[in-house]
């Protein structure tokens, strides 16, 4: 699971940097005045951090990989959006959805690579989630005007939906691989009983 985090978490800055870097462009291009962008932009900006006054206890309560499907599901929404159209209010809609997706991943994220690291491991995972993080959003960031002017922004938001789905398979592959985990140490356990109780019998 602590590979899982630190996927979700590089994964899900990425896809926002690129669909946030781009968009002022975008809209430039698409002939909107800077205070429409201003909106746009500021509104994504509360929406990327107003959740964090509940989405923590939301994890703790229905659990972070929940969060974390919930999140990715709002990003391809936010890509649909912005897919659909080019107006205003599919800009404005489309990069509240993208904040709002990005903060319920990167946060459930952050949390669950807090919960499952060892404790003499935690700095050091935190310190990869890091690298990893802002390798993959500077790369994005570098790769959003080249993305915009050869794919263009419609085409742009396949990599966005792209990308959570992704996210949402490395997600199930890690539920796979715990809940086998899981089995494994089951079976080990009752091995183990079954030996001490056949040794016990013998004594």
């Amino acid at each position: 699971l602590v590979w899982s985090a630190l996927f979700i978490s590089s994964h899900s800055y990425a896809d926002m940097t690129l669909l946030m870097s781009a968009l002022t462009l975008a809209m430039d291009r698409d002939g909107f005045s800077f205070n429409d962008t201003a909106i746009v932009v500021q509104t994504h900006m509360i929406l990327m951090f107003a959740p964090s006054f509940f989405s923590g206890d939301l994890a703790k309560k229905i659990g972070t990989q929940n969060i974390q499907i919930l999140g990715c599901l709002l990003l391809i929404a936010a890509a649909i959006t912005m897919y659909a159209d080019t107006d205003f209010i599919h800009y404005l809609i489309g990069q509240m959805l993208l904040g709002c997706g990005w903060n319920f991943t990167f946060s459930s994220a952050t949390i669950q690579l807090a919960a499952t690291s060892a404790k003499e491991d935690l700095l050091r995972a935190v310190g990869v989630n890091d690298l990893l993080t802002f390798m993959m959003s500077g790369t994005a960031s570098v790769l959003a005007g080249t993305a915009l002017e050869y794919l263009g922004w419609h085409d742009m938001q396949w990599i966005g939906i792209a990308i959570p789905l992704w996210m949402m398979t490395g997600i199930g592959a890690s539920q796979i691989a715990a809940k086998r985990h899981q089995q494994l140490g089951d079976e080990m356990v009752t091995h183990d009983t079954v030996n001490d109780g056949a040794n016990g019998k013998v004594q």
